[in-house]
């Protein structure tokens, strides 16, 4: 099930190396047959499964007590799940831990939500101020907790403390995404401001890399209509238009592409995929880094690339346009992955 794209002999290798490392986590509490893998009862104590149990059954925040007993749990969140754990070559193993995580990661942010809006409505501000630094600690780019933390500030009265977070969260988000911070945040910030301060304007960013048409397209209306009447709706993530090469399944992806531009706040950007090498021995990250370098995000760490894109996608909304995919279909599961973990990207693919 790990390992099926191999033979048995190689998944069985694999599957032996991965109780290798397994048992190095664990120690002897893992037993091992013949035909089973499993932690006696006893030691059946599984950190996640705790904490997403724990913030279910918190779900609604009513006493101080609840508050209390959800930032304990929060408290022992200590990062993304399974992050430094991976099984080469098992891609269904990866796919679940990949969803798994995002899952959890969440869960968790939505309990940190559910804290502070108890905060302010109890007036605990200190506490509440504490809950929203400790979700900004987990996520620097969530706009939610910048919100929220300024929010608590201003109630506490303390305005100064409130505009200096904000101008950090201004400068965060210029660096990491080119973006402005929202309206709820800066409203937030006009309403105590000085008028004669001047607000701060993050410096404007192209919102697209479309080519400038060179003549106007004519025909294809109906085609036309249908790929907008599928982008409109939010369940859309990816909409694929095949032909015949010649046929003009880039031109029309781009005529689509330049008339939603004012539709997308983080632009539309055009991923021209004919210079991949097909036969590279991992294109599904040689796709991640192409519209990476397409969106001038910088890879760092040892993290992977897709990884990397995945979570700085996850704060976008945007349309993707990648053009000429057909000789790259062994890299599909990058599309697939941005699709399932990016509820704000739209994808518009071309392929023979």
């Amino acid at each position: 099930m790990l390992w099926g794209a191999g033979t048995t002999r190689q998944a069985l290798g694999n599957l032996r190396t991965a109780l290798t490392r397994l048992r190095k986590q664990v120690g002897g509490e893992l037993v091992v047959t013949r035909s089973e893998l499993f932690l006696p009862p006893e030691n059946r104590e599984i950190d996640s499964a705790d904490l997403l149990q724990t913030l279910a059954r918190l779900e609604s925040i009513n006493t101080a007590a609840d508050a209390v007993a959800l930032q304990k749990t929060l408290n022992s969140y200590r990062g993304p799940f399974l992050e430094t754990f991976n099984l080469p070559g098992a891609s269904r193993f990866s796919d679940w831990a990949a969803v798994t995580r995002e899952h959890i990661r969440r869960q968790v942010t939505a309990a940190y939500g559910r804290l502070g809006q108890y905060a302010l409505a109890a007036g605990d501000t200190t506490f509440g101020c504490d809950a929203a630094r400790r979700w900004i600690d987990l996520d620097p780019l969530d706009e939610t907790a910048h919100t929220l933390l300024i929010r608590l500030l201003l109630e506490a009265g303390q305005t100064g403390e409130a505009m200096r977070q904000y101008n950090r969260c201004v400068d965060l988000l210029r660096a990491e995404l080119g973006v402005a911070p929202s309206a709820e945040m800066t409203a937030l910030i006009k309403s105590v401001r000085p008028k004669t301060a001047p607000l701060i304007h993050p410096p404007a960013v192209s919102r697209h890399n479309l080519p400038l048409p060179y003549d106007q397209f004519f025909g294809r209306r109906a085609a036309q209509k249908e790929i907008h009447a599928r982008l409109d709706q939010p369940w859309c993530r990816v909409v694929t238009l095949t032909g015949q090469g010649g046929v003009g399944k880039t031109r029309l992806a781009l005529t689509v592409a330049r008339s939603r531009l004012n539709q997308y706040r983080d632009g539309v950007w055009l991923v021209d995929l004919t210079d991949l090498d097909p036969d590279d021995d991992d294109l599904a990250e040689a796709i991640a880094v192409e519209i990476a370098t397409i969106l001038d995000l910088r890879l760092t760490g040892a993290t992977a690339p897709a990884e990397q894109l995945i979570r700085y996608l996850q704060h976008k909304q945007m349309l993707l346009a990648l053009d000429n995919f057909e000789r790259l279909l062994a890299g599909r599961e990058i599309v697939a992955a941005i699709a399932r973990q990016c509820e704000n990207v739209q994808m518009l693919v071309t392929s023979r």
